[in-house]
Formats: C-alpha cells, sequence, structure tokens
C-alpha cells in the first residue's frame, strides 16, 4: 500500500499524468488533494492496473 501521505483510509489520489513508468524504482510524485509530493515507489500494488476480465 501507498504510505499515508493523509491521514485517511483513501490514500493517495495520484494525478495519471504524473505516474512514472519506471516500476519497481522510487519515484516522486504529486497529490491531486493537496498539491503536495510525495515519493512512492513503482512495484506498489496500487501501481498495477486490475484490469481482469472475467
Amino acid at each position: 500500500m501507498l504510505s499515508r501521505h493523509h491521514n485517511d483510509s483513501k490514500g493517495h489520489v495520484i494525478c495519471p499524468w504524473t505516474m512514472s513508468p519506471l516500476l519497481g524504482s522510487p519515484v516522486l510524485l504529486e497529490c491531486c488533494i493537496c498539491n503536495g509530493p510525495f515519493i512512492t515507489y513503482g512495484h506498489e500494488e496500487a501501481w498495477q492496473p486490475r484490469q481482469r476480465t472475467q
């Protein structure tokens, strides 16, 4: 899970254009809620698109 930038259950709201294609490496993103920077990792679960067609 993403490290809590805001103390709530929603976690981060990541702007799509700030997502880095470099998976598995630390990236600096911008929070859409407060426009504050935070560091996360590309290999985290939230970065994996879940498009499973059953």
